[in-house]
């Protein structure tokens, strides 16, 4: 008798925020569903949202990042004390009202920033994420694995835009709302007091209006908690779950003396947000080196299946069941914590093949990574 049973074996994959394990199909010829491949061809056209599946990309390659990246010291311009951080969120704004179409700001201006700092700080690893603000213009997050002083940063991207004509923009606006001297701006008081009102009043003056400070904005976020968390936050994140959101369901809820919104305006809500924070052509992306992080899945063995079972037993909140694959919750650190060696070996190679990549051999001390070394050495 011919067995047509279908033949699967026992997958394993090492992330560092988690591992996966499924049953992968391994008979003659694997099925495969046209129509399910063109409804994902559809979603990948509509840039409304960022999909499920850009989220979770997204996530792991902050996970990378986290993970291989340097400690490095960098002086608090305020205290003139020094601390460390390991990554670098930049945010890129446009002084005055935008000029241009959304695919020329990406390709004209954004794509010039990320040239330089690539030259002159090396930068190698990063990531980007676009979003309007409700008047229309586009600005940038991006995530960075070197240290670029934020003065440096406002330079280089004002330099930019004063060639795209956004800084002579922007000094015409400014001689416009002084044109009678120091104009107070009492709204903006609770983030900017009248003495930083004035001071800057005084050095824009002095620079004729050609350096704005406020179009660049430099995070280290070296007192952030869950950086992982927070940077997802703002780099997956898609209309709905923007401030605008909340303000227009607020405003409903006064005019309409309620506490909640019905469905069908919830979407209409959307809807209009989604029009006015609407992003021509990509909304984000990873730089190459950064997206080629993933590492190849495994066959089960025995000190695997070992490892595979003490979860199942004694972390079972850790477990997510889902459709195709079973996801352990379990992150590199939990993986070293608990001494789930036969996973890690999974994942040693890969990461030191990835460091010395990122990190050449004496460019950095490993001793000061962020994960227990011995464990790869």
């Amino acid at each position: 008798m011919i067995n047509t049973a279908p033949k699967y074996i026992s997958k394993l994959k090492v992330n560092p925020h988690n591992v996966i394990v499924w049953q992968e199909y391994v008979g003659d010829a694997k099925r495969h569903s046209t129509a399910i491949s063109l409804k994902n061809l559809e979603l990948s056209k509509d840039k409304k949202d960022i999909s499920k599946k850009a989220q979770q990309r997204l996530s792991a390659a902050l996970h990378w990042m986290l993970l291989l990246a340097a400690p490095k010291q960098a002086e608090n311009y305020k205290s003139g004390k020094l601390f460390t951080y390991r990554l670098a969120m930049l945010t890129l704004t446009l002084p005055a009202a935008q000029m241009h179409y959304d695919l020329y700001i990406k390709k004209y201006l954004l794509n010039e920033f990320l040239t330089i700092i690539r030259k002159r700080y090396n930068v190698v690893n990063y990531i980007w994420k676009a979003e309007k603000q409700f008047n229309g213009n586009i600005h940038f997050h991006l995530i960075v694995d070197k240290y670029i002083h934020y003065k440096e940063a406002n330079s280089i991207w004002n330099k930019i835009l004063d060639t795209h004509g956004y800084i002579e923009a922007y000094r015409r606006n400014q001689q416009e709302f002084h044109k009678d001297g120091f104009h107070d701006r009492p709204e903006l008081h609770k983030y900017w007091s009248k003495q930083q009102q004035i001071k800057a009043y005084k050095q824009g003056l002095l620079t004729n209006w050609s350096q704005p400070v406020s179009t660049t904005d430099v995070h280290s976020l070296k007192k952030i908690k869950n950086t992982h968390a927070y940077l997802a936050k703002y780099m997956s994140k898609n209309p709905d779950g923007s401030k605008y959101m909340g303000q227009q369901m607020l405003s409903y809820k006064r005019r309409h003396n309620c506490t909640t919104v019905p469905d069908w305006k919830l979407q209409e809500i959307k809807d209009y947000i989604c029009k006015h924070l609407h992003i021509d052509g990509n909304i984000w992306y990873i730089s190459r080196q950064l997206s080629k992080l993933k590492i190849k899945s495994v066959d089960f063995t025995e000190k695997i299946q070992a490892d595979y079972m003490r979860i199942v037993t004694k972390f079972k909140d850790k477990i997510i069941e889902s459709e195709r694959c079973t996801i352990f919750c379990l992150n590199i650190h939990e993986l070293v914590k608990f001494k789930f060696n036969a996973f890690l070996n999974v994942i040693k190679d890969f990461t030191l093949t990835m460091r010395n990549i990122f990190y050449p051999p004496g460019e950095l001390d490993k001793n000061i990574l962020g994960i227990p070394l011995q464990l790869f050495d």
